[in-house]
């Protein structure tokens, strides 16, 4: 039993893959995508946002399995160069979107929802607009 779940855990490190897509002017990674499955079966999961002058990301984008995007995650930093969840935004078909702002202690400091209607609020949580 122990020997599948060996094999299970590396088989999905696999085919979980990461492509730097595109670069900074100074040669620092920018946007990094990770794909699951090989061939015609590969499919976008997720993407990464880096900073220009630290190798540190900002944004994460999830994918659901028919290429939407359906969850965003903002970070800033705090005094104390610190990084915290600054903004999380998540959009469905029925339940709209819903986007919840986090003071640098972890408390909540707003939170925004919409209907379940794709507007240009579901757009915003793409990889064309930056906070």
């Amino acid at each position: 039993m122990r020997l599948l779940f060996i094999f299970l855990f590396i088989s999905g490190i696999a085919y979980s893959q990461g492509k730097v897509m595109s670069r900074h002017d100074n040669g620092q990674k920018k946007w990094v995508n990770f794909y699951t499955g090989t061939g015609t079966a590969e499919k976008l999961t997720k993407r990464y946002l880096y900073l220009k002058y630290k190798n540190e990301y900002q944004t994460i984008i999830t994918y659901s399995t028919n290429g939407h995007p359906i969850e965003r995650k903002g970070y800033n930093w705090d005094v104390n160069n610190k990084r915290y969840l600054y903004r999380h935004e998540t959009y469905s078909v029925s339940a709209g979107f819903k986007r919840t702002y986090y003071k640098p202690d972890g408390t909540l400091n707003d939170e925004e929802f919409g209907g379940a209607v794709q507007t240009e609020e579901y757009n915003a949580i793409n990889d064309k607009s930056i906070y």
